[in-house]
C-alpha cells in the first residue's frame, strides 16, 4: 500500500497519532520498509489491527490461514509466495483464493493468475502470518521431502494406485500387510521425518468426510500442515500400525504401539495411539526425546532465587518435594531434571515409574506393571527395603502410595513426585482431602512447585514493543507491577516465521515455612495458607512470567494465554484501591477501615453493623 494512502486510511479511522504516523512514515531507519511494515515497527498500531482496517477498507475478508489446502499451495511457486509475500489458501470452484500482505498489489495477483491458470480472489492476511504459511506450507529454503511428496500426490492422480486394492472382505484396509505401495511408505516416513524436522512433538492424523487433515504440536499448538484426500487414511493407517506393532485388522477398539525414526545419528522413539471416531481412526504420534527431558536445572527457566531454594532442597536428606500442573505442562521434565542432580556416586538412587521415560546412568529405574501384580505400593515397598537415599516416583495415583511417600520422606528418604493440582497450595489440600493425616502433610512436604510452558520469543528477531491496551488493562487489574519492558517477534527463518522457537516454564515454588506448617496441620482453608505463603516471600506464577517477559524471554500476550489470571473477587478498599475478601473488615494492604461501604448503596457503614441501616440490605 501507497505510504500516502496507508497514512490516510489511519487518519480517517482514527489509529494513531498524525505526528507519529508521519514520523514513522519519514524514519530513515524505515526506508526499507514497505509501509506497513513502517507503521508496526514504530509501534503505532498492531499487525493484526492494521489488516483488518485494510480489509474493511478494500471490501476484502480477513484470513486467519488456518485452513490453508495442499491443492491450492501446488498452484504457486514457492518463489513467487515469497517475492509478493502472498499465501494461496483454497480452491474451489475455479478459482483460487490468495491471502496478501498489500492487497492493491495488482501485479501480485496477475502473476498468480498466469501461474496457477486460476481466477483470482484476494483476501488480506498479516505479512508476518503470511511468512509463519509460506514457511510451514512450502518448507525452509526449498521444497521439503513432505511437500515433494505432496505435490507428486496433487500433481498426478495415482491416489487410486495407492490405495489399497479391495477383496472379498467388506474392509479392504484389512489385507494391509499383503499389500505395501512404495508412495506410501515414503508419504508416511515424510511426515514422521518433516514433524521432527518441524520440533513436533506430536502428530495428528484426523480423519473426516471429505479428507484427512495431518496436523502438527509445535511448541505446545497445533498447526495444519497439510489436508489429503479422505481416500488416503485407510493406507496411511495400516501402514502406521503396521511399524508401530499394532493389530491392523483391529478398528474398533483404541491401541497403542511404538515406532522409532532415526534421522543421521540422532534415533527418536514415539508413542503411537489410535482412537476410533466417526469417521475412522485418529492416530496420534507423541515423540519421546530423552534428550529434552534431561537438562539442567538453569535451563528450566528458573530464576536464580529458585535456583537456589530448589538446590537446597535437594541437598536435603530427606523431606518430599512435589511438582504439580497440568498435562504437558513439563513436569517430568523438570522431575528428571531434580533427580539427575542428585545423581553421585555415592547416593543410592531409586526411581519408580510408569513407564520408564529414559534411561539414567546409574540409577535402578523400576516399571510398574500392574498386570503381574507390581504396582506402585508394592513397587515402593519393595525399593525401600533397598536403603535408597534418593527416590522418584512418577506419580501418587493413591492414598496408598501417597501414605508411603510421606512415610519415606520422614524417615531419612529425600522423595520426589508428580501431583496433579492447578498451584502449589491446591496440591497441599488435596492430599490433605484425600484423607491423609494434616500433620503427617505438615511434616513431610518440604516444597511444592508448579509450572506452565509459554513460548520463548526467538532472540533473533525480538525487538521492544509496547503491550497491547487490553493486556495492560489485566496486569493492573490483578494488582502486579508491569513489565518495563515488553518484547515481541516478528519471525524470521531461524524461528520458521513463527516469532517463537522452543519453550520455557514460569515457575511457582512454595517453601514450607513454620507458618505455613502450622495453617496446614490446623487444616486452614486454601485462602489462608496461599495468603501465608505469599507473605513469606512466595511469587506466583504470573509474577513470575511478568519477570521473564521483562527479561524478553516470552510475550505478554503468550503469558496471558497459558497462565489462566483468576479475577479477584471481594470489594475494593477506598483508600488503596485494591481489592479484599468479603469477609474482611479492615483492608490488609493500607490497614484502612474506612473502606467499609454497602454493597448495593454505598453508603458508609460501622464495623459491627451487620444491616444497611439506609437501605436495609
Amino acid at each position: 500500500m501507497e505510504r500516502q494512502r496507508l497514512k490516510s486510511l489511519l487518519l480517517e479511522t482514527g489509529e494513531g497519532d498524525p505526528a507519529a504516523i508521519e514520523a514513522a512514515l519519514r524514519d530513515p531507519q524505515h526506508r526499507s520498509l514497505t509501509a506497513e511494515e513502517a507503521v508496526v515497527a514504530a509501534g503505532v498500531v498492531w499487525e493484526d489491527r492494521l489488516a483488518e482496517l485494510q480489509a474493511r477498507h478494500f471490501g476484502m475478508s480477513l484470513d486467519d490461514l488456518e485452513n490453508v489446502q495442499a491443492e491450492a499451495v501446488t498452484r504457486v511457486p514457492r518463489e513467487q509466495a515469497l517475492k509478493y509475500t502472498l499465501m494461496p489458501v483454497r480452491v474451489a470452484e475455479g478459482c483460487l483464493t490468495v491471502a496478501m500482505a498489500d492487497p492493491e498489489d495488482a501485479v501480485a495477483a496477475d502473476a498468480v493468475r498466469y501461474a496457477s491458470g486460476l481466477a483470482v480472489t484476494r483476501a488480506v492476511a498479516t505479512r508476518s502470518g503470511i511468512q509463519r504459511a509460506i514457511q510451514q506450507h512450502y518448507g525452509n529454503g526449498g521444497t521439503s521431502a513432505l511437500q515433494a511428496m505432496l505435490q507428486k500426490l496433487l500433481a498426478h492422480d495415482t491416489v487410486e494406485t495407492i490405495a489399497f486394492q479391495p477383496s472379498l472382505e467388506d474392509h479392504p484396509q484389512d489385507r494391509a500387510e499383503e499389500v505395501e505401495p512404495e508412495t506410501i511408505i515414503r508419504l508416511v516416513g515424510a511426515l514422521m521425518v518433516e514433524a521432527l524436522r518441524m520440533r513436533a512433538s506430536d502428530l495428528h492424523l484426523e480423519p473426516h468426510a471429505d479428507r484427512m487433515r495431518v496436523r502438527y504440536r509445535i511448541d505446545g499448538r497445533l498447526q495444519t500442515v497439510a489436508e489429503l484426500p479422505a481416500r488416503l487414511h485407510a493406507a496411511c493407517l495400516a501402514r502406521l500400525k503396521q511399524i508401530s506393532g499394532m493389530d491392523v485388522h483391529e478398528r474398533r477398539q483404541p491401541q497403542e504401539g511404538q515406532s522409532s525414526v532415526k534421522i543421521g545419528d540422532a534415533g527418536f522413539s514415539m508413542a503411537v495411539s489410535t482412537l476410533p471416531t466417526h469417521h475412522g481412526e485418529k492416530i496420534v504420534l507423541r515423540v519421546q526425546d530423552s534428550r529434552k527431558i534431561r537438562v539442567d536445572l538453569d535451563a528450566l527457566g528458573l530464576l536464580p532465587r529458585d535456583v537456589d531454594n530448589l538446590g537446597h532442597m535437594l541437598e536435603s536428606s530427606q523431606g518430599l518435594l512435589l511438582v504439580t500442573g497440568p498435562a504437558g505442562s513439563g513436569r517430568s521434565s523438570t522431575l528428571y531434571s531434580a533427580f539427575e542432580h542428585c545423581n553421585r556416586p555415592e547416593v543410592n538412587l531409586v526411581s519408580v515409574e510408569s513407564p520408564v521415560e529414559t534411561v539414567l546412568a546409574g540409577v535402578t529405574q523400576v516399571a510398574v506393571e500392574p498386570e503381574i501384580g507390581l504396582n506402585f505400593p508394592s513397587a515402593l515397598q519393595a525399593a525401600l527395603r533397598q536403603d535408597p537415599d534418593v527416590l522418584m516416583i512418577s506419580e501418587l495415583p493413591d492414598r496408598m502410595t501417597a501414605e508411603l511417600a510421606l512415610d519415606a520422606a520422614q524417615t531419612g528418604h529425600l522423595v520426589m513426585s508428580i501431583v496433579h493440582g492447578n498451584d502449589t497450595v491446591s496440591v497441599l489440600t488435596r492430599l490433605v482431602k484425600m484423607g491423609l493425616p494434616s500433620h503427617q502433610v505438615a511434616a513431610s512436604v518440604s516444597g511444592v512447585l508448579a509450572q506452565r510452558l509459554v513460548r520463548r520469543l526467538c532472540p533473533a528477531c525480538r525487538t521492544e514493543a509496547p503491550a497491547p491496551l487490553a493486556a495492560v488493562e489485566t496486569v493492573s487489574y490483578m494488582g502486579a507491577t508491569m513489565p518495563r519492558v515488553t518484547w515481541q517477534s516478528r519471525g524470521c527463518r531461524a524461528c520458521d516465521y513463527l516469532g517463537y522457537r522452543g519453550r520455557i516454564a514460569v515457575f511457582e515454588l512454595l517453601t514450607m515455612t513454620d507458618r505455613v506448617r502450622d495453617l496446614i496441620y490446623q487444616e486452614r482453608s486454601h485462602r489462608e495458607v496461599r495468603a501465608a505463603a505469599r507473605t513469606e516471600g512466595m511469587i506466583s506464577l504470573f509474577e513470575d512470567g511478568l519477570e521473564k517477559v521483562e527479561l524478553g524471554w516470552t510475550s505478554l500476550e503468550e503469558l496471558l494465554r497459558v497462565v489462566v489470571v483468576e479475577r479477584p473477587t471481594g470489594r475494593k478498599c477506598g483508600q488503596c484501591g485494591r481489592l479484599m475478601a468479603p469477609e474482611f473488615q479492615v483492608c490488609p494492604y493500607c490497614s484502612d477501615g474506612s473502606n467499609l461501604v454497602c454493597p448495593s448503596c454505598h453508603k458508609a457503614l460501622e464495623f459491627d453493623w451487620h444491616t444497611c441501616p439506609f437501605c436495609r440490605f
